[in-house]
């Protein structure tokens, strides 16, 4: 959608929005257990138990969470955001707030999202953003991490596939980093664990993108 500049080159802009992923990640995974995250389920992450059990708690957050819930929002608002929607995005926004948790969790979601989609404020041609900046100014939109994120995707021309892949590697790659260090997990241990979710992933793209290219939304 935008072309690329030394300011606003897609492979640095994603590079660092990708970080503030992996850091709101670190957040959610160290918080006290118990506490709930943007998509409202209580994370098991926290758990200090073994290796095996903590891999079957984050594939299941990778399944329950990343896939069914944060993957359809992404997608939708890339393709809103592709197509110049901005009343849909400020929508899909709304309707992610409800369905979310408050508190500490979901304002560190607001944060990173309002301080990314305001990286964005200089691109005055892309009205879609300009209108989405105003509905979060207005108080009728919040900034979600996963819309912003996938406004990102569109306005840099990052393919839809591979922002997905990217968005849940790093934010898996933030909860191992945040496991208590009394799970006395190696370092070795935890990437083993991160390279095995993360392979699964083009598996759940597979169903989530059919060939056709078009996001199954309502994932059963």
């Amino acid at each position: 959608m935008h072309s690329s500049s030394p300011e606003f080159g897609p492979e640095r802009a994603v590079a660092g929005l990708l970080g503030e992923v992996r850091e709101l990640a670190r957040q959610l995974g160290g918080g006290p257990s118990g506490t709930s995250g943007p998509s409202g389920r209580t994370p098991a992450w926290t758990a200090t138990g073994s290796a095996e059990e903590l891999g079957r708690e984050l594939s299941a957050y990778r399944d329950e969470v990343m896939v069914r819930q944060e993957w359809p929002v992404v997608a939708e608002a890339w393709r809103l955001a592709a197509a110049g929607q901005s009343r849909g995005l400020v929508e899909l926004d709304r309707a992610w707030g409800q369905g979310s948790a408050s508190g500490g969790c979901g304002e560190a979601s607001q944060r990173v999202g309002r301080r990314q989609l305001n990286r964005l404020r200089p691109l005055r041609d892309v009205r879609v953003v300009q209108r989405y900046l105003d509905a979060i100014n207005s108080g009728e939109a919040s900034g979600w991490h996963p819309v912003v994120f996938g406004v990102w995707l569109a306005v840099f021309g990052i393919p839809l596939r591979q922002g997905l892949v990217h968005y849940a590697e790093q934010t898996l790659g933030g909860l191992l980093e945040a496991v208590p260090a009394s799970a006395a997990l190696p370092a070795d241990v935890r990437a083993h664990l991160h390279r095995e979710l993360s392979g699964a992933l083009p598996e759940r793209l597979a169903v989530f993108l059919p060939a056709s290219g078009t996001p199954l939304l309502a994932v059963a």
